[in-house]
């Protein structure tokens, strides 16, 4: 394919463009620009509120490969790698500029190859950025004066200017091809890779170049400087060939990939480059730290060849895929694996998330290039190039944080002594407490999410929580001392079973209307009625009798017990999704599962939980059906039976007296309530092991897991100037109050007070030297955020832009009122829409924020520090580097040393208390250890410069091996590293 004197080839599985001076690049995306030239179509799909903006007609540009961005003007641009007014055929790659409006309106604002021999450039691959100065920045991976690619900037209107030509010089040191989208820093510079080129001399590929890739930095005006050569290390380890964007983390450094290169060399591909690829660390200055090798061991279980960018979670952790890699290798189009997601930490840290190829077929995909997405609910999304069954034509997936695909439900409401936790399954965060006099037992969510009904086991009733607002909105008497509830599937009944131990007479089942919220029926069951449970048809109660070793089966259409199952004390029981098994555990040591047929109560299998369990009490089973989750009372574990096989495949230790259990909406997680020590358990079913524990109220009966997030509640009302403004939300009071001396003549203003989700407030300081803070959470709120939203009128009600200053002079002061302990309190302002964090704190005690805005037309309460009252601290280690090797038995003390710096003032933060945790995690043979070397609170003095901490490590004692040294505190997240004790 010859475009305007490029050759572009193509195979396969491969794209190679080459110029003038023969140099190769690859990817294994260009499969799919194969199939879009060959004009390869799939079947119709059916879709809902789907509409074509435009089409392409080759004049106009033809596959616009790269993804839309929106202008601050409200219209799309992108970018088309083929077709234009310049190109003589089909067969030619040349490309457009385009902006389409949001009703579909069409306009080419520039095609390449405008110039001879496209100097302008060629092959725009990678999407657009809008910069601070509203102009489009992109490249070309190919063109140029030397035909090895440019960075441009085009205006709205489309005039285009070249800033840079890559490859004026013999060897391309400056790099050539740059494949990864630009990113301007905060700095307002631009910053890339190339693909190849550079000064690197080890990774020779097979077409005979040394071309390795590069780091770069352009101003706005055009002035590249390149910050690092890749396989400027011997064999590549510091990585060889950069395919996708770098990210400016919150730390500010800049954080990505290589797909080659690296410390381990058995992943080699036949076009001859080495190494499994890279995560790197770099400086604004160039400073290049390497944070993973992929493949540290045969099979590569942990991931191969990433081929795009990372992305940084709301949990300041970054995430990404590899191509290749991972525990699978049945996809046929490698041997090492089908791809992995993967989590990283800033200090390194690696854990993979999802092995894909884990289904029969690949259904859940295969070849994960692109980069990943982080939803406002928490969870990732992605793509992969191939798999999801016969077709096998790629897929889109999401993947929650803690690992396993799916969707997870947004909370889980936990019934405890005093009252309900509310849990935040994204960040396994307890966000809210609802109180509940009495004793709450168990509850569970209706079917359309909007309310939790809580058996209040003291107080013999039923409260019935809205999850709008997350308050009581109704109690509902029963019988005596309710122990479990179940609401059917249509939402119109729900189930109480009554068991008072001192009162034999409540052995009944309460049937609530919801309509009336009102018992409607009472009905006599066997003797310590627990937990009852409703088949997925709606049709059947079964409610478990302890005492009379029975279960009752109520009919709902008439309320009457039509048959009782014996078996030896049944406890909790679950239905298969299908409804055609019951699986119901025996209090028993050691413990027993009967499988029961429904509805013909016919016992098919009795599973023995083995010697390690005893006395299981409540049962859950996963969406799918595939494993069942058992709670072991007294042996303080969980035993998972798979349920193709009916036996027992792993025991899981959790906490102390494990009692209530269930499956998060997408199967991912499992959430086991310990009674004893008041603490949630959360096992990932990908793995079968305890992936977090979460501290909640004491005594934990009972947890539903909700799949719709609160609601939000918006407040308005007029904003004085002069007067003190009092909101109330729940159950706070809140005050706001503009100084004396404000100019604000002729200004009313108004505020409304919306909810927004944690996630939704982490995306909008993300980026910002505020992306560690978090907001300050009001009861009776969810667990959200409160967002004020400022808008303001002239005398006569006319919609008028907000005051702003050009100096920092307009203070919003701000006191509560309410019996929660708030920490630092303050305010963060930006223009509606915008992320321009640009106010800081003025002060610790007092919550005062200054700074101008663009209007005056936002601020969200924000907590600065946890329980440092100087508030939250950016973290710099000053020595020493991490990874560090000291030898065995060295007699001089490793210092270490952190500085700490307020994110609120850019002040030092003087009396932070800093510990230290250090702990083998390999031997002196490599052998995996867990052993806790040194572990102390307060281990730093500050020394030298205020916001200055340091501590002496002493390592002469250290036995050989691998250590993860952690520096954690009360105002910074904990800080990772790794050293080794060698010979």
């Amino acid at each position: 394919m010859v475009v305007r004197g490029t050759v572009v080839s193509m195979t396969q599985d491969r794209i190679s463009v080459r110029g003038t001076r023969g140099r190769a690049t690859t990817t294994v995306l260009a499969l799919a620009i194969v199939l879009a030239v060959a004009g390869f179509a799939t079947g119709p799909a059916e879709a809902q509120n789907f509409s074509t903006l435009a089409t392409f007609n080759f004049t106009d540009g033809a596959i616009p490969y790269a993804g839309l961005v929106q202008g601050a003007d409200g219209n799309f641009y992108g970018t088309t790698v083929a077709g234009g007014a310049n190109c003589s055929n089909q067969s030619a790659f040349c490309g457009t500029v385009f902006k389409v409006t949001p009703s579909g309106i069409l306009t080419t604002l520039y095609n390449f190859c405008s110039q001879s021999n496209c100097t302008d450039g060629a092959f725009p691959y990678t999407a657009l950025i809008q910069a601070s100065d509203g102009s489009f920045y992109g490249t070309t991976v190919v063109g140029g004066a030397s035909g090895a690619g440019t960075i441009f900037k085009v205006t709205p209107g489309g005039t285009l200017t070249t800033l840079y030509s890559f490859c004026p010089q013999s060897g391309c040191p400056d790099g050539a091809e740059p494949f990864g989208a630009l990113l301007q820093g905060s700095d307002g510079n631009f910053y890339g890779t190339t693909y190849l080129g550079g000064t690197g001399q080890s990774c020779t590929l097979n077409n005979g170049s040394s071309e390795c890739g590069t780091v770069f930095k352009i101003t706005p005006s055009g002035t590249l400087t390149t910050l690092y050569n890749f396989c400027s290390q011997s064999n590549c380890t510091d990585g060889d060939s950069p395919n996708g964007a770098l990210i400016q983390a919150s730390d500010g450094n800049f954080y990505g990939t290589t797909t080659y290169g690296g410390a381990n060399k058995s992943c080699t591909n036949g076009n001859g480059d080495t190494g499994c690829g890279t995560v790197f660390k770099i400086t604004s200055s160039g400073a290049l730290t390497t944070l993973y090798n992929f493949c540290p061991q045969s099979g590569c279980a942990d991931g191969a060849e990433p081929g795009s960018g990372l992305i940084q979670g709301t949990d300041g952790n970054f995430y990404g895929t590899t191509i290749f890699g991972g525990a699978n290798s049945s996809c046929s189009e490698n041997d090492i694996g089908c791809g992995v997601a993967f989590k990283i930490t800033p200090g390194g840290t690696l854990t993979t998330l999802y092995s894909f190829c884990s289904q029969s077929n690949c259904t859940d995909g295969t070849l994960p290039y692109a980069a990943l997405i982080q939803g406002a609910n928490g969870n990732f999304y992605g793509t992969t190039l191939a798999g999801g069954g016969t077709n096998n034509y790629g897929t889109v997936f999401t993947l929650s944080a803690g690992g396993g695909t799916g969707n997870q439900g947004s909370f889980a409401y936990i019934a405890g002594s005093g009252g309900v936790s509310l849990l935040d399954t994204t960040t396994d965060l307890v966000v809210n407490a609802i109180p509940i006099s009495g004793e709450p037992y168990e509850l569970a969510v209706s079917p359309d999410q909007t309310k939790v009904y809580v058996a209040d086991n003291a107080g013999n009733s039923v409260s019935v929580v809205a999850t709008a607002n997350n308050t009581v909105t109704a109690t509902i008497p029963v019988g005596l001392g309710p122990d479990g509830v179940a609401v059917t599937p249509n939402g119109q009944f729900v189930y109480v079973a009554n068991n008072d131990a001192n009162n034999p007479t409540s052995n009944t089942v309460s049937v609530i209307s919801t309509a009336s919220n009102s018992v409607v029926q009472t009905v006599t069951v066997g003797p310590a009625p627990f937990l009852p449970k409703v088949t997925p048809d709606g049709s059947l109660v079964y409610v478990a009798s302890t005492q009379g070793n029975e279960l009752s089966v109520i009919n709902t259409s008439t309320n009457t017990v039509t048959a009782t199952v014996p078996i030896t004390a049944p406890t909790g029981l679950a239905f298969a999704p299908n409804g055609a098994l019951a699986y119901v555990a025996q209090f028993a040591s050691p413990g027993t599962l009967t499988v029961l047929a429904v509805p013909s109560n016919r016992v098919v299998a009795t599973i023995p939980l083995g010697s390690a369990s005893a006395n299981p009490i409540k049962v859950a089973i996963t969406p799918d059906g595939s494993l069942v989750y058992v709670t072991n009372l007294s042996s303080n574990n969980v035993s998972v039976v798979e349920t193709g096989s009916n036996s027992v495949i792993a025991t899981v230790p959790v906490g102390n007296q494990p009692y209530a259990i269930a499956v998060s909406t997408d199967g991912s997680q499992v959430y086991v309530g310990n009674a004893a020590d008041g603490t949630i358990s959360v096992i990932s079913t990908a793995t079968n092991s305890v992936v977090a524990t979460v501290p909640v109220a004491d005594g934990v009966f009972g947890i539903a897991v909700a799949s719709a997030p609160p609601m939000s509640q918006p407040i308005t009302q007029p904003l004085s100037p002069t007067q003190p403004n009092v909101f109330n939300f729940g159950t706070n009071n809140q005050v706001v109050q503009y100084p004396p001396g404000t100019n604000f003549s002729g200004v009313n203003m108004t505020t409304t007070a919306v909810e927004i989700t944690q996630a939704q407030f982490q995306q909008r300081v993300a980026g910002t030297k505020f992306a560690s803070a978090a907001c300050i959470v009001y009861s009776g709120t969810g667990g959200n955020c409160i967002d004020y939203q400022v808008t303001c009128s002239d005398n006569s009600g006319n919609p008028i832009t907000c005051p702003g200053e050009p100096q920092p002079t307009i203070a919003v002061q701000t006191s509560f009122t309410t019996a929660q302990t708030i920490v630092n309190p303050g305010y963060l302002t930006t223009p509606i829409g915008q992320n321009q964090w640009t106010n800081i704190f003025t002060g610790y005690a007092d919550p005062t924020v200054k700074g101008r805005t663009v209007g005056f037309s936002e601020f969200v309460a924000v907590d600065l520090g946890a329980t440092n009252p100087q508030g939250l601290a950016q973290f710099k280690l000053l020595h020493p580097v991490f990874p560090k090797k000291i030898g065995l038995g060295r007699e001089h003390p490793t210092p270490v040393a952190i500085r700490l710096t307020s994110v609120a003032t850019g002040k030092p933060i003087t009396d932070a208390r800093v510990g230290i945790s250090v702990v083998m995690i390999a031997d002196g043979k490599g052998n995996p250890t867990q052993q806790v070397v040194l572990s102390k609170l307060s281990a730093f003095k500050q020394e030298g410069a205020p916001g200055t901490y340091k501590l002496n490590l002493h390592t002469a004692k250290y036995a050989l091996g691998t250590y993860t040294v952690t520096i954690y505190g009360n105002a910074f997240p904990a800080y990772q590293g790794q050293l080794q004790i060698v010979k």
